[in-house]
């Protein structure tokens, strides 16, 4: 797709060097994603003026989402007393689909409506947004969704056993809404850089393209 994309790539073997690492930056930044969010692009707009661009070259992120997932998967499957086949079947449904899986398709997405209708070509060395960052901000999103819809709602799972099916349905809903609320504005504030869009009036067309994914 672009240079970013393959930056993306190349970083993928660094997952193995776990000494060359920066989980402790990583774990700073995935503070900041759950209780404010405009501090992650902070970091990235920092890494562009550093190294000229914008996406992690660090995947401690990931790796850290990754296992913050997989843990909750095995908080669920103990509580529901899966088979080990089970369990597995669902970690990799939640990491390789739901994490990864639509994390590729959305920043594809919104990498081609960025540097098509939303980029400001006079504010960046390169004219592009670069898709490994544009997963990066996937990333951002998803990690405050997960904490809301694995987490948060593992949390209620014996009062949703033993509750009515309309309290159920109320509460359920109401993380969801909020963790699908979450996701959006992460999003948006990540493509809403002032180095990156170029006018207030085209983000009411990212919101609701950025919306739509995360709906599905």
């Amino acid at each position: 797709m672009d240079s970013g994309h393959s930056k993306f790539w190349k970083f993928l073997p660094r997952i193995f060097k776990f000494r060359h690492l920066e989980f402790d930056s990583a774990l700073q930044q995935m503070f900041w994603a759950l209780v404010y969010p405009k501090r992650v692009y902070r970091y990235h707009q920092n890494r562009y003026e550093l190294k000229g661009q914008m996406a992690r070259d660090d995947p401690a992120f990931l790796l850290l989402l990754v296992l913050f997932l997989s843990l909750c998967v095995l908080l669920y499957s103990i509580w529901l007393s899966l088979h080990p086949r089970f369990f597995f079947l669902s970690l990799l449904w939640v990491v390789l689909g739901d994490c990864i899986g639509v994390g590729l398709a959305v920043a594809s997405l919104l990498w081609l409506v960025s540097n098509n209708f939303l980029i400001r070509k006079s504010a960046l060395k390169s004219p592009r947004v670069e898709w490994a960052y544009c997963f990066d901000v996937h990333l951002n999103a998803f990690l405050p969704l997960s904490l809301w819809i694995y987490g948060i709602q593992g949390l209620f799972f014996p009062l949703l056993f033993k509750s009515h099916w309309i309290l159920v349905s109320l509460l359920t809903n109401t993380l969801w809404v909020c963790a699908v609320s979450y996701y959006v504005y992460t999003t948006f504030l990540g493509y809403a850089s002032e180095a990156l869009i170029a006018a207030v009036t085209h983000s009411t067309l990212f919101l609701s393209l950025s919306c739509s994914p995360a709906l599905s």
